[in-house]
C-alpha cells in the first residue's frame, strides 16, 4: 500500500505491507495537495491536484529505489490517468480551451486526443498491450472553455456523457453508446470500470 501524509513541510509519501507493517518513507515534497496512482509493479505516479491558476506537475517514483522522476512539468489544470501495463498516461489540461493528450513515457511524445474529455471519465482495456492500447471514456457533448474541470470538481457543471472507445495506438476514436438516449436523462460520469472480458 502507499499513502500520502501533509509533513510541516509540505508531504511524505510511505509504502508498506498491506497489514501497514515495513513502512518506508519514499517521498518528501513541499507541495501538500498531491494525488498518487500505482503505475506497474513498482512504480506510483504522483500528481499535483488540478488547478487552474496553477501549473501542475506530475512524477514516477520508483517504489524499490525511491528515485523521483519529473514527467510532466507546468501544465494548467493537470490531471493525470496512468495506464496499467504500459509506459503511458493520459492527461488534461486547460491550455488553449483544454485538451487531451496521451503521453509516452519512453519517447516522451505527447499526442493529442480526440474528442476531449477528462482522465476521471475514462478507463483503460485490461486486455491491452505493448502494440495495443485501447481505452474507454465519457465524453461531456457539452465540455467547453478552461476552467471546465475546476467548475466540475467545485459541483458548479455538470455534463452530460456518451461513451466513446478509443484507440491509441492508431490515433482513432468512435462513440458506441447514447447514454442521454439510451438512460432517457443526462448522465455525468465518473470512475468508469470494465471486467477482465474488457
Amino acid at each position: 500500500i502507499f499513502y500520502i501524509q501533509k509533513s510541516a513541510t509540505g508531504s511524505i509519501g510511505i509504502i508498506a505491507t498491506p497489514d501497514g507493517q515495513n513502512k518506508k518513507q519514499i517521498w518528501d515534497s513541499p507541495i501538500r495537495s498531491v494525488i498518487p496512482q500505482f503505475f506497474g509493479d513498482n512504480q506510483i505516479i504522483i500528481t499535483t491536484k488540478p488547478n487552474v491558476n496553477a501549473p501542475g506537475y506530475s512524477y514516477v517514483v520508483d517504489t524499490k529505489t525511491g528515485s523521483v522522476k519529473s514527467i510532466l512539468q507546468g501544465i494548467s489544470d493537470l490531471s493525470v490517468l496512468a495506464a496499467p501495463s504500459s509506459n503511458l498516461v493520459l492527461y488534461y489540461t486547460s491550455n488553449n480551451n483544454g485538451g487531451l493528450f496521451s503521453y509516452s513515457l519512453t519517447n516522451g511524445v505527447a499526442t493529442q486526443l480526440t474528442p476531449t474529455t477528462l482522465p476521471e471519465k475514462c478507463v483503460f482495456d485490461p486486455n491491452n498491450s505493448a502494440k495495443q492500447i485501447t481505452m474507454y471514456c465519457a465524453v461531456p457533448n457539452n465540455f467547453s472553455g478552461a476552467s471546465a474541470l475546476d467548475n466540475w470538481y467545485l459541483g458548479l457543471t455538470n455534463f452530460s456523457d456518451d461513451i466513446w472507445k478509443y484507440n491509441i495506438t492508431a490515433n482513432t476514436s468512435i462513440m458506441i453508446e447514447s447514454l442521454q438516449l439510451n438512460a432517457g436523462r443526462d448522465i455525468d460520469a465518473i470512475n468508469l470500470q470494465l471486467n477482465s472480458a474488457g
